[in-house]
């Protein structure tokens, strides 16, 4: 017997040192839980000495990947309220 369910959404995204060479710098993940109007979000460092050489523009794309995912989150939770 089924009880209940929750739908779970999964975003990712990648911040890059040079877009032409593609080094991964910190991959980013969340998960969106529109039913509960709540998201997580998780930075992993894959390389900390390019982290450190780049902090500020690194921060700046982790900063831009949860605004990205709040945006999702009002925009499902909304589509919810039926509005």
């Amino acid at each position: 017997m089924f009880a209940k369910g929750a739908k779970k959404i999964s975003m990712s995204g990648i911040s890059t040192v040079n877009i032409n060479t593609g080094i991964p710098v910190m991959y980013m993940t969340a998960t969106i839980s529109p039913s509960e109007n709540r998201f997580d979000t998780n930075g992993s460092v894959q390389n900390q000495e390019l982290y450190n050489l780049h902090y500020e523009e690194v921060e700046k794309d982790y900063s831009e990947f949860r605004k990205w995912v709040k945006e999702e989150r009002d925009r499902l939770s909304d589509e919810l309220k039926g509005e």
